[in-house]
């Protein structure tokens, strides 16, 4: 017989164990075609005055639905923010359009000073999004500053454009860093470690996709078939973005975590290409009455290839979350809340 040393730790029995929740999406394409179908009417009487309260029941309709572990997200926003944020940019629109009608210097100086003002709505934005969302009665919130934004939404695609795009890549890290590290779930902070070599893989691939599509123009307008070679240009220019975008978006999750916890995607690009070209097929033949539906089936294709490894109970998490966030008090500014529909 064996003997066995008490003293030996057991290196597997402390050990949580990884629990995967995959999120979930429970509307359906005919109730949200009611809220949907109402609120364009009401829209349409108020003169756009009812988009903000539309905005408000769509946003909830979504979030209540998306479930993980079998609780749904909440949405908080009053229409009233909604509707502040709106004429802010209404305001910004028309006060450019003046501008540009009175003098091309005056308009470019316009144009000018919206893109110096840019970072610290986008900021505000963030902060709202964020602060306007909750699981399990945990806010999230938003924490970046204004020297960051600047830094990440204007100077990096600055120095990306000067340097020919090669910079492009390390922009989107500094992008995603900035949107994603400074995101909290109560009081624990998102991790994006995402780097230049990954996303120039993923422009190196759409590149050459792209490089692929010109040539294939090239010789086929050589040979006379121009129709035949815009179409495929076409349909390889576009198609490749959309081909592209889930990489990018199963980059984002599979290097994010939530302190212990991390995230698993599975999107591909013919899921995400067939979702997007049937639903765009399908919206046009019923001259836009499928809108709702694909909305519908957008959001189930992209919350149900996402999973949550949790690491230990996630419900422990969440009590410990709320029981830290109750001693520290939750932070809730109300003066400067609007929504310019930046946040992600």
């Amino acid at each position: 017989m064996t003997e066995i040393n008490p003293t030996m730790p057991e290196l597997h029995q402390s050990a949580s164990p990884i629990i995967d929740h995959p999120f979930e999406f429970e509307g359906k394409g005919g109730e949200y075609f009611r809220i949907w179908i109402v609120n364009i009417l009401l829209s349409i009487i108020t003169l756009g005055i009812y988009s903000a309260w539309a905005t408000v029941r769509t946003r909830r309709y979504f979030y209540t639905n998306v479930k993980l572990a079998g609780e749904g997200f909440e949405y908080h926003a009053e229409p009233m923010q909604i509707l502040k944020g709106r004429i802010i940019a209404l305001i910004a629109v028309v006060l450019y359009s003046l501008s540009s009608a009175l003098s091309p210097l005056i308009g470019g100086i316009a144009v000018l000073v919206l893109i110096l003002i840019m970072p610290p709505f986008i900021l505000l934005s963030f902060r709202f999004s964020r602060r306007m969302a909750s699981y399990r009665n945990i806010r999230f919130s938003f924490q970046g500053g204004l020297r960051e934004a600047y830094m990440s939404i204007l100077v990096w695609p600055l120095f990306s454009l000067f340097t020919f795009g090669i910079l492009f890549p390390l922009a989107q890290v500094k992008l995603k860093r900035f949107i994603l590290n400074n995101s909290r779930y109560g009081t624990e902070k998102f991790v994006f470690t995402g780097t230049y070599s990954d996303y120039g893989k993923l422009l190196l691939l759409y590149i050459g996709i792209y490089v692929a599509a010109i040539l294939q123009l090239a010789l086929t307008l050589t040979v006379g078939a121009s129709f035949l070679g815009t179409s495929i240009f076409i349909v390889l220019a576009y198609g490749g973005f959309f081909f592209i975008q889930p990489k990018y978006m199963n980059l984002i999750y599979r290097r994010t975590t939530l302190r212990e916890h991390s995230f698993a995607s599975t999107y591909t690009g013919f899921g995400f290409v067939w979702v997007w070209f049937s639903n765009i097929m399908l919206t046009v033949v019923t001259l836009g009455l499928f809108f709702p539906f694909a909305k519908v089936r957008l959001t189930k294709y992209l919350a149900e290839n996402v999973t949550l490894k949790a690491k230990g109970s996630l419900d422990d998490f969440t009590a410990s979350e709320t029981q830290k966030v109750s001693a520290l008090g939750q932070e809730v500014g109300t003066a400067f809340d609007f929504d310019l529909g930046i946040g992600i």
